[in-house]
């Protein structure tokens, strides 16, 4: 699977991507990846399952359990 490099955390010798639940929160899960030669995405070899919805913009932005929303999704008022 193809992935953007953004969408990528590197902490340490690890590499992180954040999942996005059911529930619309964040949860880091920790990929395997292989550069894909093009300079702006990386290939998952292991961590992640087709279907699965990642952050691809901000991630180094985002927290555990963080609510995410997507640009299909309008922002409500407070």
């Amino acid at each position: 699977m193809v992935i953007p490099q953004t969408a990528v955390v590197r902490l340490q010798d690890k590499s992180l991507v954040y999942k996005v639940k059911s529930d619309s929160t964040a949860t880091a899960v920790t990929v395997m990846t292989t550069d894909a030669g093009n300079g702006k995405d990386v290939i998952v070899t292991e961590g992640l399952n087709v279907g699965d919805r990642i952050v691809t913009v901000g991630a180094n932005n985002v927290q555990e359990g963080q609510r995410v929303l997507f640009p299909a999704e309008p922002q409500k008022e407070k």
